[in-house]
C-alpha cells in the first residue's frame, strides 16, 4: 500500500482481512515532490532486479498538499499537474505489482469540542454525544472531492478498480448506529479500520 498515516492506521486491518502480510509507504508528501519520489523508488528498490511482484498494489493518497506551490488555493493547472503526477505514478507502480488498486481520498472534519483533554474523555466516556459533534470542512473538501473525480477518472481510463472509500464511509453518517467519527480531523475510530480493510480487499477482486 502506498498512502498516508489514514493507510498506516488500517494496515494491520488489512493484514486480517485478506490473510497476507502488507507492506507499506507511508507519506505526507505531495505527489510531485521529489522526496516522495525518492522514498518510492526506495521503497521498491529489492524488487527491481527480481522477478518477484507485489500481488497487488493500493494506491490511496490525495489528503495532503491542498495548497499549492505558492502558497495559494489549488487552481486548474494545480489539478492538471495532480492528474499527470498520479498518472506517472500508477504507470511506475504498476511495473511491480500484479494487480492495481486506486482509492479515494478521505474528507477533513472539524471536531466540536474544548480541548484534547475534555474530548478524549467525551470520546471514551460518553458514547451518546457522537451525534452531530463533528462536521465536514467544506473548503478542504471540496479540493479533496476534485481530486477524487481525477483519481476515479484515471482509474476508469486504465481500467483499474476504483475504491470509494470516502463515499462509502460518508454514507455510513446517515445513521448514528452504522457511522464512524473521528479522533481528531482526519483519522477515523477504530471500528472503522475493518470496514475500510474489507472495502480494500473486495475491491482487488473486481476485474480489471
Amino acid at each position: 500500500m502506498i498512502g498516508d498515516s489514514n493507510g498506516r492506521m488500517v494496515r494491520r486491518s488489512l493484514e486480517v482481512a485478506s490473510g497476507k502480510p502488507v507492506d507499506f509507504l507511508g507519506s505526507s508528501s505531495g505527489l510531485h515532490d521529489l522526496l516522495f519520489f525518492s522514498q518510492l523508488e526506495a521503497f521498491l528498490a529489492p524488487l527491481q532486479n527480481k522477478k518477484e511482484s507485489y500481488d497487488v498494489c493500493y494506491f490511496w493518497m490525495g489528503y495532503h498538499s491542498l495548497i499549492n506551490d505558492e502558497g495559494e488555493i489549488y487552481k486548474e493547472s494545480d489539478y492538471t499537474r495532480f492528474e499527470q503526477d498520479v498518472e506517472n505514478i500508477i504507470d511506475f507502480l504498476q511495473k511491480y505489482c500484479k494487480r492495481m488498486v486506486i482509492c479515494s481520498a478521505l474528507f477533513p472534519y472539524i471536531k466540536k469540542h474544548k480541548g484534547a483533554l475534555w474530548y478524549r474523555l467525551w470520546f471514551y466516556l460518553k458514547p451518546l454525544s457522537r451525534i452531530g459533534r463533528e462536521t465536514v470542512n467544506e473548503k478542504d473538501a471540496s479540493i479533496i472531492a476534485r481530486k477524487n473525480e481525477i483519481l476515479k477518472k484515471i482509474s476508469n481510463e486504465k481500467g483499474l478498480p476504483f475504491c470509494d472509500i470516502n463515499g462509502y464511509m460518508e454514507g455510513l453518517k446517515k445513521h448514528y448506529r452504522t457511522r464512524c467519527i473521528h479522533f481528531d480531523t482526519i483519522h477515523y475510530e477504530k471500528k472503522a479500520y475493518p470496514i475500510i480493510a474489507k472495502l480494500l480487499v473486495e475491491s482487488k477482486k473486481r476485474e480489471q
